[in-house]
């Protein structure tokens, strides 16, 4: 069994042996210190070319200058035209003059254009109740009018006019509305509005400031269920209802939708008391 081992043994050395003896042999050749011998690689020696075997490139031919002939071709002569100059003109053509107008001269006037007219003073006088003075003839149309004039009374009615009544749309209604307002802006507030005129009976009254929605001091007289033609007449008095403030107003209703508010403001002219 020992013989056998060592057997195997000497061959695992000389392959050993012979493997290292190949690499130094390898790398003596890889450093051109030995020979490769006839392990060296063969190298490709190109083969000669011969020179029938090459196609020159004829170099090109200049061109030669040929000298012209002495016989040249003689061109025309240019001919030059003369054109005709201006002639200046000696006498310039005049422009059109131009006309002024003189505007007239405003002279200022020594006379004062505003002059100062004293108000008419208010003079106290009796006056009469109003009464219904009958016209002839049918009357068409709104027609207000005023009996004796404002001046002797501290209130005056403003412009009267015809309008429909909004605050009743379904046309159910008719009368008078409006405001009083006195010096100052102030509302006239807490005075008599009384109503006379056709079918009516006993005086009509109501007091400035219960109807807000024609002014501050508002006030409003209802005459009828429906829109209906008459003729009204409408005065302001004092509170107690014993002095008349303003002149009478007669108003003649022409009984449609569209005018049943016979609509009056009035105004402070004069002193109340």
């Amino acid at each position: 069994m020992q013989r056998g081992n060592e057997f195997y043994d000497l061959i695992s050395v000389f392959f050993l042996a012979l493997t290292v003896f190949i690499c130094m042999i390898s790398l003596l050749i890889m450093g051109n210190v030995v020979s490769a011998g006839p392990f060296a690689p063969q190298t490709d020696t190109p083969s000669p070319t011969r020179l029938s075997d090459v196609s020159l490139t004829p170099r090109p031919t200049i061109p030669t200058n040929t000298p012209a002939p002495a016989s040249a071709t003689v061109l025309p002569s240019a001919t030059w035209t003369l054109l005709p100059s201006r002639t200046p003109s000696l006498s310039p053509t005049p422009l059109p003059s131009a006309s002024f107008t003189t505007l007239p001269t405003f002279t200022p006037s020594s006379t004062p254009q505003n002059t100062n007219t004293p108000e008419p003073t208010n003079t106290p006088e009796p006056t009469q109740p109003a009464t219904d003075v009958p016209t002839e003839g049918p009357t068409e149309g709104p027609s207000p009018t005023t009996a004796p004039t404002s001046a002797a009374f501290p209130l005056a009615p403003q412009s009267p006019f015809f309008r429909n009544a909004y605050l009743y749309p379904n046309c159910d209604w008719q009368g008078f509305g409006g405001n009083i307002t006195l010096n100052g802006s102030i509302p006239g507030a807490g005075l008599e509005v009384r109503v006379t005129g056709d079918g009516i009976n006993t005086p009509i009254t109501s007091f400035s400031g219960t109807n807000t929605n024609f002014g501050a001091a508002g006030w409003e007289v209802r005459t009828g269920g429906a829109p209906s033609g008459g003729r009204y007449v409408l005065q302001v008095f004092s509170a107690d209802g014993t002095r008349a403030l303003s002149p009478p107003v007669e108003m003649v209703f022409p009984g449609t939708c569209e005018e049943n508010l016979a609509f009056i403001n009035f105004t402070q002219v004069g002193p109340l008391e």
